[in-house]
């Protein structure tokens, strides 16, 4: 079964022997072999080395061939042939075996793969541990309670968050803060409920009302002689946007693609906002995209090295399981992908600031009718409602001072939403005020999916056409031989 009758490259009757294997653990010297055949031998070959790429010594004399090598190192094959006439052997058939893939070892783990693999492992975890221990963590004021500040002209250390402190009830939001505000130091991101939040408390501080119209819709009407000047510059250009068209404006109508860029704008005006109040050290979306780019850009450039390294080395150095090799640097891009929303970390001022915030949020989320603090002069339903859809407590805030008025306690001031009350009709002032949120929402996300249907409409009816095309040739290369 070692003869390879009539062979379709040399045209002979092919004999090929291993007389030594790579298994040997010893150096050879003096290696000598003989092969003699039933007819004058035609052609004779001889290789070594591990890439069986180095002649040896062969000589032909009538039937047989002989080979030398002079030193065969250890693990190092030696492969003779010798070539007969084709029909010398009639009659035999070679027994075939696929050599295995040339790449199939590039993916099975080998001790110095695995040993590499385990390193760079090691090292993935302990990059990620360390990032996570020193840019992931806010900074907290040391030495100082939960939610103070150190006094004008003091000094105080500031440090990493170590662990959850406890909360301390506060009975009014932060001083100065408004509740778009508060809503982006609590989870680092301006979402839909800060727009909402931010269009209640300008009605409440007289800068336009809301009105329930019975088509389900509601109407937004701006008050133009409100002074202005107490405005934040994200609050100042909400207004703007909305009634752009004019001082009065339903959702259906913010629906229009002229819309399409406020949500957009508000979200990079309080985002701005924010970080000049020093309450983070840099825009928090920004901090998130770039190291979730960073993270996959690394990932991808891991997963693409597999194949090319594996190829190299398993074809050049013949050493196996070097394709999973680049697998740890790939799972460290990932670990920053699930690291990158906690990159928003907070200064010690912000991290100040969010303890008074949750000490408020407490108060609103768990007071009763006898625990609240009234302030002369304040409507603090009105005040603070805001601050409850901030903090996902609207029903029981509505619901207490319901409760409180239908005793003849307390008169909340709501002349800002037009068409019911809170004492009358409780149910539909919390279902409307619902209902407002959601459709508004729902009406800027309309006004950016025009916005952005239109602009893709432009651009494709527009621009230069061509025609390209090409072409190549290629083919080729020398048939190998098997001597």
């Amino acid at each position: 079964g070692v003869i390879s009758p009539n062979n379709a490259e040399s045209g002979l009757d092919e004999f090929n022997w291993n007389p030594i294997s790579s298994g040997t653990k010893s150096d050879i010297a003096d290696f000598q072999a003989t092969i003699t055949g039933p007819a004058d031998v035609s052609q004779a070959s001889c290789w070594h080395t591990k890439e069986m790429k180095t002649p040896c010594d062969s000589e032909v004399s009538g039937s047989s061939a002989s080979y030398t090598v002079g030193r065969i190192p250890a693990g190092n094959p030696v492969q003779v042939a010798a070539g007969f006439p084709a029909g010398t052997f009639p009659g035999v058939t070679q027994n075939i075996t696929k050599n295995p893939k040339p790449l199939t070892g590039a993916y099975s783990l080998s001790p110095t793969s695995g040993i590499a693999i385990a390193v760079l492992g090691m090292g993935a975890v302990a990059g990620l541990i360390l990032i996570w221990h020193r840019r992931t963590r806010d900074e907290v004021f040391l030495g100082l309670a939960p939610g103070l500040t150190p006094t004008t002209g003091a000094t105080a250390t500031v440090g990493k968050r170590r662990g959850r402190t406890n909360v301390t009830v506060a009975f009014q939001p932060p001083q100065g803060t408004r509740p778009g505000e508060i809503g982006t130091l609590m989870d680092t991101t301006v979402d839909s409920v800060n727009i909402s939040a931010t269009i209640i408390d300008l009605a409440v501080r007289g800068y336009l009302t809301l009105a329930p119209l019975p088509n389900g819709d509601h109407l937004l009407a701006r008050r133009p002689s409100q002074d202005t000047k107490a405005l934040a510059t994200y609050e100042w250009q909400l207004l703007c946007s909305i009634f752009s068209a004019g001082d009065e404006v339903t959702l259906t109508q913010l629906r229009d693609e002229r819309y399409g860029q406020l949500q957009r704008r508000f979200r990079d005006d309080l985002y701005d906002q924010t970080v000049s109040l020093g309450w983070f050290h840099g825009n928090p979306r920004e901090a998130r995209e770039k190291t979730r780019n960073t993270g996959f850009t690394i990932a991808m450039c891991g997963f693409a090295g597999c194949f090319p390294l594996g190829v190299m080395i398993t074809l050049f150095l013949q050493t196996k399981g070097w394709g999973l090799v680049p697998l740890p640097i790939a799972l460290f891009g990932i670990g920053l992908i699930l690291l990158s929303r906690r990159f928003a970390t907070r200064t010690a001022q912000g991290s100040a600031v969010l303890e008074q915030a949750k000490g408020f949020e407490l108060y609103l989320r768990t007071a009763e009718k006898d625990q609240l603090k009234f302030e002369e002069g304040t409507d603090i339903f009105s005040r603070y409602l805001p601050y409850a859809m901030i903090f996902g407590v609207t029903e029981h805030w509505t619901k207490l001072f319901a409760q409180l008025g239908a005793e003849g306690r307390y008169q909340a001031d709501t002349s800002w939403y037009h068409g019911t009350d809170l004492y009358h009709s409780t149910g539909l002032f919390y279902a409307g005020l619902s209902g407002f949120s959601q459709d508004f929402s729902h009406s800027l996300s309309q006004a950016t999916a025009a916005a952005t249907a239109a602009q893709a409409a432009s651009s494709s009816s527009s621009g230069d056409s061509g025609f390209s095309g090409g072409g190549g040739f290629s083919g080729g290369g020398a048939s190998v031989g098997s001597w």
